[in-house]
């Protein structure tokens, strides 16, 4: 896991999912704390656009137009802002979704 701490403000990333809907880590998105702005977009390996959101509850479910995406790498842009700084702050990274 990739992370960024500051006391009680934190984006922490997890490195792998399993969209399998076995009901656990079967969304991408990171865990947060004190965050007043969020948008997170996914590309493949390629730099092709497959989702995006600006809402912390919702995450990747692994599909791109109702069709499931395969096992691999992804990357990931998170641009957020906590609730007492005016500063916004981007982290890029990959992960690897796992069938």
């Amino acid at each position: 896991m990739i992370s960024i701490k500051n006391s009680k403000k934190f984006v922490v990333f997890t490195n792998a999912f399993t969209p399998n809907q076995d009901g656990f880590n079967d969304f991408f998105r990171p865990k947060t704390s004190n965050i007043s702005q969020f948008h997170m977009s996914i590309y493949n390996q390629w730099g092709q656009f497959l989702f995006e959101t600006n809402n912390l509850e919702t995450g990747w479910n692994g599909f791109m137009n109702g069709v499931k995406c395969p096992s691999g790498l992804y990357v990931y842009l998170v641009s957020y802002i906590f609730q007492d700084a005016a500063e916004t702050k981007t982290k890029r990274g990959s992960f690897t979704l796992i069938e």
